[in-house]
């Protein structure tokens, strides 16, 4: 008896089924609050939505395994955004930007590495430092607003 509550307290077996029950209620209350949310175009939503948040963090899975720190996507990815859409706006065709995009992402990288790297500055600094230029490039260059490449649904203007 001793060993099976010792195997249940151990693998973490509970701990994961509360989780997995605890998705499974919020699921049914919002789908009870709101009749679309379980809908085929709500969980494509959702999905597109978190598919950048997933990319970044794969990347960064990487880098706590191999012992380092990384504070930077976030806002690479943002300032990448940034400069997709105006590139779209500028009428550039899309087949053309991802490569420009993920260029522009892989040569910040390369300079985050070369600063740890070869400069041997520390990792938090040089990443801190990358997050903060980026993340103001990408605010100063919105005007302080949220990007919309179309016209806003709130105000009817750009």
């Amino acid at each position: 008896m001793d060993k099976r509550k010792s195997f249940w307290k151990n693998s973490g077996f509970v701990e994961k089924i509360g989780l997995m029950v605890a998705l499974f209620v919020i699921v049914v209350v919002f789908t009870v609050i709101n009749k679309n949310y379980f809908s085929t175009q709500n969980l494509l939503n959702i999905l597109t939505s978190a598919s950048l948040t997933g990319l970044v963090a794969i990347g960064e899975t990487y880098l706590i395994i191999a012992g380092l720190i990384d504070l930077s996507p976030g806002s690479i990815a943002a300032f990448s955004s940034v400069v997709a859409g105006l590139l779209l706006t500028m009428g550039v065709p899309s087949m053309l930007i991802l490569p420009l995009v993920v260029l522009i992402g892989l040569l910040i990288g390369f300079l985050n590495g070369m600063g740890v790297n070869k400069l041997k500055l520390e990792p938090f600094i040089v990443t801190l430092s990358a997050m903060s230029i980026f993340r103001g490039l990408g605010y100063i260059r919105c005007g302080r607003r949220r990007f919309c490449s179309g016209r806003s649904r709130r105000r009817g203007r750009r």
